[in-house]
């Protein structure tokens, strides 16, 4: 898929930018156990206009990346509350 976001500066790293990442979108693909192909995608203009309407823009092809790791942050820990 394709992360949309932004871009911000973060002198807390090498680089000092950091994408900030909103949304992700899922092309047309076709996949197996081992590989992933993305085929054409007749909306591509369309979503990239929509993401530039809402002032993100594609930061990053998550093809390069193994996986997406994330996390909620709970309100209540004890009771396990999002």
């Amino acid at each position: 898929g394709y992360l949309y976001g932004s871009y911000v500066a973060d002198p807390t790293i090498p680089l000092g930018i950091r994408a900030l990442v909103a949304a992700i979108y899922e092309p047309p693909q076709k996949s197996n156990r081992d590989t992933v192909a993305l085929l054409k995608d007749p909306n591509e203009d369309k979503v990239n206009e929509f993401a530039k309407s809402l002032g993100m823009q594609r930061v990053c092809n998550n093809v390069d990346f193994l996986g997406i790791f994330y996390q909620f942050l709970s309100r209540s820990a004890l009771f396990g509350v999002l």
